[in-house]
């Protein structure tokens, strides 16, 4: 990620003005309640209009903060920031290509493919459709491409004979960065599904390690569906709508997540859960290190003294 542009999200003047309008906000608030209690009518709708204004505007910072961190995921890095030769960019989509053929090969073989599977099978159409873009922009060979994708719908249809997926359908036109961003999703959606199998076989958890990576899997199927939202997509995912029921049955009643706060004023942005779902893997890592070697629990320490004192009696 472009390391100006992540610096410019990061920064923390967005949390400062943020903070100092939402006080302000807050403070018309109170003055609209006297008002009220006052019976003065107008400036009550005055309050309220300004109330209104306030909060348009603490939105519509926290809109230019996202539009931000969409800029700063499709940059270029700050290594590569002179644009490349024609030279470059073949010889790195070839490689590209080369990877997403090998990721075909290896599902189209197994004998039968897990929820994990199915999602690294979306994720690599994801890539192929973006590869087959740059492919054709640099005038290379598409046919490999045009194959991997035939072959994964074939064995992607006898996995799921009832469920489509709408990679597959080349009237469907997107961006390469979109296309890009969905087969990083789906990745991660490979491991989460994976993650969701561990801990609902793991009844032992430790409460707070299963809360926090039940949060860290709804991150993944959440950043799938906003990208559908933010990109207007008009698609939707089973897998994903299965995963986030999974979810919910595993945090109902037991801890609150996050990611599905959808209050204009309390929502989390795209950027953000990206960044979380980013991090899946080494929560997963972390947490079956904390099952497998848990804390000792803290024995009483007896002085000799106390060993040697005898019991009362009853």
């Amino acid at each position: 990620m472009n390391e100006t542009l992540q610096a410019l999200v990061n920064h923390q003047s967005w949390e400062e003005i943020s903070g100092d309008l939402s006080g302000y906000r807050d403070h018309l608030k109170m003055l609209g309640a006297q008002a009220f209690q006052a019976e003065d009518p107008r400036l009550v709708e005055k309050l309220t209009d300004q109330w209104r204004e306030v909060e348009q505007v603490i939105l519509a910072i926290k809109d230019t903060r996202n539009k931000i961190a969409k800029l700063a995921a499709t940059a270029p890095s700050e290594a590569s920031a002179k644009p490349l030769t024609k030279e470059e960019r073949v010889e790195i989509t070839t490689r590209e290509i080369d990877n997403a053929l090998n990721v075909t090969d290896e599902l189209f073989n197994k004998d039968a493919w897990s929820q994990s599977d199915t999602c690294l099978c979306k994720a690599t159409v994801c890539d192929l459709r973006a590869l087959l873009l740059q492919a054709l922009t640099l005038e290379l060979e598409t046919t490999e491409l045009a194959d991997a994708l035939r072959d994964l719908k074939d064995r992607f249809e006898e996995e799921n004979p009832e469920i489509p997926f709408y990679g597959f359908s080349m009237r469907r036109q997107h961006q390469p960065e979109v296309w890009s961003q969905l087969g990083d999703a789906y990745r991660l959606m490979a491991v989460a599904a994976d993650s969701l199998e561990w801990v609902e076989a793991t009844t032992d958890l430790e409460e707070d390690a299963k809360r926090d990576l039940v949060i860290s899997i709804s991150s993944v199927e959440t950043w799938l569906y906003r990208l559908f939202g933010d990109y207007d997509l008009k698609v939707g995912d089973d897998q994903q709508r299965g995963f986030n029921s999974r979810v919910r049955a595993l945090s109902e009643g037991q801890f609150y997540v996050p990611w599905w706060n959808m209050d204009p004023s309390a929502k989390v942005e795209t950027w953000q859960i990206a960044e979380a779902a980013k991090r899946l893997p080494q929560v997963l890592e972390a947490t079956k290190e904390i099952h497998k070697n848990p804390k000792p629990v803290e024995e009483a320490i007896v002085t000799p003294e106390e060993a040697e004192e005898p019991a009362e009696s009853v």
